[in-house]
């Protein structure tokens, strides 16, 4: 049976409820880039303070948060398909604010360990629940855009995490080591840990000021509130395999770079041009800021303005383009001798690299039925976040660490992620195209829904 959508002829909740929403889950959004980032500002000191490797911040950066970050997405996602998504929103955002201000109060390298894996259980609570509701708030054809202003807000937490988070670091470590209560010594990129994770808790609460929209799209004689079974998800994917392969493949590729740029990049200017931790703030803050948010917001209009034109393959196209443009800017980038010539570079570099993230999003909500768009998002991500959050920051480390063997090389290390993750992201999006369009002009996806019969 396919896709059918029961609650057509309920509105769509008004502009007013669904911006709300969305600038909200943005705001939500934005505090979790900046926790989860702050961690590159702070590369020197920490290893400092625990006599650690560029292997093992890559593996804090990476790999303690992308365990349960990834592997907690496929439950909190079918949670999310049946079960109120703002409360489950509302508490990741908690859980992740208390693990950032914990990780400034860790005493060893387990401790540290143990609040980034805290961190990413908390953080996968956000994006599948988000992109369900912004689905369920917006028509298909105002959707791209909806989540475009949704992953913005990702890459302005990026930008305010260097911006501000350089910024403060820099004010804490002129009043050196301090002495707090019930705590003791306590080093200033600790203090600045604890300063960005207690607002969040914050605006956990406000999550529960979000309505919690009708669920539309609904998959064949499936309830609304009613879990779909995991075979019959895995009958969606099956379904249209060559189409998912190619959104999960080209994407974490895209993200394996993106997230080795995002975890390395302040300390390249550290280590290549000697800059403060104020001048990465100042510099490089500002220019993620401006340059992420407006190539993810980019990104989002070019796909709806290529749907409008009839292009059923939007998201694929438009992160082909984004891909393309992107890859000499961000190869070259981290070569140049110049440090202003290579922040040039570099900020063309994000804004292009930025342009598929919404992408994905709008891929998703135009393949997976309602009540399995959480869980289908979540397997999304499961793949793509192994493999960018994952592996980018730890291959970039490994490469400094046991194949150049001198941290002056992290500039090549960044160039050969690029060099080799890029092209081949583009080419997958480009092979796919027809797979994806046959896909969404298909009714999008149709599984084996007739045998099912919902449980009272």
């Amino acid at each position: 049976m396919a896709v059918t959508n029961s609650n057509t002829e309920s509105p769509w909740p008004s502009a007013r409820v669904a911006w709300h929403a969305v600038i909200l889950l943005g705001v939500a959004n934005l505090f979790s880039f900046v926790d989860r980032f702050m961690l590159s500002l702070v590369v020197g000191p920490v290893k400092q303070t625990f006599g650690i490797s560029d292997t093992e911040i890559g593996m804090l950066q990476g790999l303690a948060f992308g365990i349960f970050y990834t592997l907690l997405g496929i439950p909190i996602g079918r949670v999310a398909d049946k079960y109120n998504r703002r409360a489950i929103v509302a508490w990741g955002v908690a859980l992740w604010s208390v693990m950032t201000a914990l990780f400034g109060l860790a005493r060893n390298y387990t401790e540290l360990f143990l609040c980034r894996m805290g961190v990413g259980v908390g953080e996968a609570a956000l994006n599948p629940c988000a992109v369900s509701l912004i689905s369920d708030y917006f028509p298909e054809h105002k959707r791209s855009t909806a989540l475009g202003v949704y992953t913005m807000s990702a890459f302005i937490g990026g930008g305010l995490a260097i911006l501000l988070g350089g910024t403060l670091v820099s004010y804490l470590g002129s009043l050196g080591s301090l002495e707090l209560p019930f705590v003791g010594k306590i080093e200033a990129w600790q203090l600045a840990f604890i300063c960005v994770g207690t607002p969040g808790l914050f605006v956990g609460l406000l999550m529960m000021t979000i309505e919690e929209p009708k669920r539309r799209e609904l998959y064949g004689n499936v309830p609304d509130g009613q879990s779909v079974p995991f075979s019959m998800m895995w009958n969606v994917l099956k379904e249209k395999r060559v189409a998912y392969s190619a959104l999960i493949l080209g994407f974490a590729l895209v993200g394996l770079d993106g997230y080795a740029k995002a975890s390395w990049m302040p300390e390249f200017f550290i280590r290549t041009f000697g800059w403060s931790m104020a001048e990465i703030g100042l510099n490089y803050g500002l220019t993620y800021l401006v340059f992420a948010g407006a190539g993810a917001l980019c990104g989002g209009w070019a796909s709806d303005f290529l749907r409008k034109r009839g292009h059923n393959d939007a998201p694929f196209l438009a992160a082909a383009i984004g891909v393309a443009i992107c890859l000499p800017f961000s190869v070259i980038g981290t070569l140049v001798n110049n440090e202003f010539l290579a922040l040039a570079l570099i900020a063309v570099a994000i804004f292009f690299s930025t342009f598929p993230y919404p992408l994905a999003a709008t891929a998703v909500s135009q393949l997976a039925p309602n009540q399995m768009r959480a869980q289908v998002m979540a397997f999304y991500l499961l793949i793509v976040n192994l493999v960018g959050v994952g592996l980018g920051p730890t291959l970039t480390a490994l490469l400094t660490d046991f194949v150049f063997g001198d941290e002056a090389y992290l500039r090549f290390s960044l160039s050969i992620i690029s060099a080799s993750t890029l092209p081949l992201a583009f080419f997958v999006f480009i092979l796919s195209r027809p797979a994806y369009k046959k896909a969404v002009a298909n009714g999008q996806l149709i599984g084996k829904a007739e045998g099912y019969k919902a449980s009272s």
